[in-house]
């Protein structure tokens, strides 16, 4: 199996025995340690090219994936071609009765807002990936 976020692991020996039907049909998922896709091109370089050089699975880019990040990708990576953006936006809650430090679920989770898709993200995402 591959580690995605760590290219030390996606060597040879871990790629070819993964190349069955099953397991070749899955991405090897990449949000690089950095935490944002920006910040670990070099990484993802890495493992593009690994893809490449060994016929491996596709590399699927995640980690704050916006439309203008993955044209910033795409100029930087000509290579990458799959990426996972969530296109999420927060939304007010309707909670109306709100006490600091009195959490109504798991504590440091943001319980006044509501993490919603955003259509349009998607569609400018979905733009950025054809052009």
């Amino acid at each position: 199996m591959i580690c995605p976020p760590c290219a030390r692991c996606w060597t040879p020996a871990a790629v070819r025995p993964s190349r069955c039907i099953a397991a070749s049909t899955f991405p090897a998922i990449c949000a690089p340690p950095t935490g944002s896709c920006r910040k670990g091109i070099s990484q993802l370089a890495a493992l593009l090219r690994l893809r490449d050089e060994l016929d491996g699975p596709e590399v699927l880019i995640g980690a704050g994936v916006n439309a203008a990040v993955i044209d910033e990708l795409r100029a930087a990576l000509p290579g990458a071609r799959a990426f996972h953006a969530s296109c999420k936006t927060l939304l007010e809650s309707g909670m109306t009765f709100r006490r600091e430090g009195v959490p109504m679920g798991l504590p440091g989770l943001d319980e006044w807002h509501i993490q919603q898709t955003d259509a349009d993200a998607v569609r400018a995402a979905k733009a950025a990936v054809m052009r």
